[in-house]
């Protein structure tokens, strides 16, 4: 910063120079932005809340799998505790008595409880399932008819088709007449 000789204007003309040479670089460099259009604001608005809606459905599906519980879960658990208790299955499938949805390699499918649900002629709706009972002494097929009445399970009808050791029905509750056709 040299001063010209003649007055002290000289160096606050040059002290003025560089910092207008300063902001002329900051402003090119900080350059200020042009107003978003109608259709990118909206492009941006759409992206934004469709990502919204999968965090929401994904949200969702956790919740539904890890806290709510599936009608036919339910009615699974509840027939195979009859399937268990059933002396007469039992003997035959031997203790101790486990249930799962399909035959099959992978765990999804076990996991998988093949269902129906229908809407009976008094208005109640019933889901229909299939599963599999093995024991240490056999395998067999469940069929059930399933409905809650006064917060309670209760069955139209609840078969056990054995496969091992001998090939027979059990009629843990008897099908009644107005019973649509058992299985799949």
């Amino acid at each position: 910063l040299c001063s010209k000789p003649g007055g002290g204007r000289g160096g606050e003309d040059s002290v003025a120079e560089v910092r207008d040479a300063e902001e002329e670089a900051l402003s090119t460099y900080f350059h200020k932005q042009k107003p978003v259009g109608v259709v990118e604001g909206t492009s941006y608005g759409l992206l934004i809340a469709a990502g919204i809606g999968v965090a929401l459905v994904a949200g969702w599906a956790v919740v539904k799998e890890l806290l709510l519980e599936p009608a036919e879960h339910k009615f699974f658990s509840s027939a195979l505790e009859e399937v268990q208790q059933d002396p007469r299955v039992s003997v035959r499938l031997g203790r101790p008595v486990t249930g799962y949805g399909q035959e099959g390699r992978g765990r999804s499918q076990r996991q998988s409880i093949p269902h129906r649900v229908y809407t009976a002629e008094d208005g109640t709706q019933h889901t229909v399932l299939q599963f599999q009972a093995r024991g240490p002494g056999g395998h067999a097929t469940v069929h059930a008819d399933c409905f809650t009445e006064d917060g309670q399970v209760k069955y139209r009808y609840l078969l056990v088709d054995m496969h091992r050791p001998t090939r027979e029905r059990i009629a843990l509750v008897t099908p009644q007449a107005a019973s649509p056709s058992v299985g799949f």
